[in-house]
């Protein structure tokens, strides 16, 4: 199908002046001798354009949710899975990891690593053992005792990833050597 000319600039102020007369398509073309089409095309795309609104679903959280999800995401250890759980903001997580991303001065990021336990801390471990298992027998009613709770002397298990303030330092952690310091009650 063919295209007829192009509307020339005063054209265009012609139907602009017309449409504000609240006439309708069919005698605003007829008194600038085009076609219809080409009016109704002109009006509604210069009202698309002049238009404001964003397109798309509106954002659901106020500030005051993204500020509280900011604060929330800085502990340590804190997922955006467990931000939406601890804060209670009715939004999905890829929600709430949009706004961690797009927000400045909080960074998902690799904590950083530090050597493994040296032979120090390892022989203070031993002695603090010795010790306990030389200690009077009064003490050992007192004591509580778990089912095989595994404990990490090293470092949390499980973060391989964390939302950090930029304004903070980074948070360290040590790395494990050949399974590192675990243990096992």
């Amino acid at each position: 199908m063919g295209h007829g000319t192009a509307l020339t600039e005063y054209q265009r102020g012609r139907i602009d002046v017309l449409a504000g007369e609240n006439l309708g398509y069919l005698d605003t073309a007829k008194k600038i001798e085009k076609y219809k089409t080409a009016v109704c095309n002109y009006l509604t795309r210069s009202k698309r354009a002049a238009s404001t609104a964003k397109i798309g679903t509106p954002t659901i959280l106020s500030e005051h949710a993204k500020l509280a999800l900011m604060n929330c995401a800085k502990e340590p250890g804190m997922t955006a899975r467990k931000v939406v759980a601890h804060t209670g903001v009715r939004a999905s997580v890829r929600t709430v990891q949009r706004v961690l991303q797009d927000h400045p001065e909080i960074n998902w990021e690799k904590p950083k690593v530090r050597p493994a336990l040296i032979k120090l801390v390892i022989d203070l471990c031993f002695k603090w053992a010795d010790k306990m298992w030389n200690t009077s027998e009064a003490f050992w009613p007192k004591a509580l005792f778990t089912d095989e709770k595994q404990f990490t002397l090293d470092g949390p298990d499980s973060i391989s990833n964390y939302w950090r303030d930029k304004r903070l330092p980074p948070s360290i952690f040590s790395e494990r050597a050949r399974g590192g310091g675990g243990l096992m009650v």
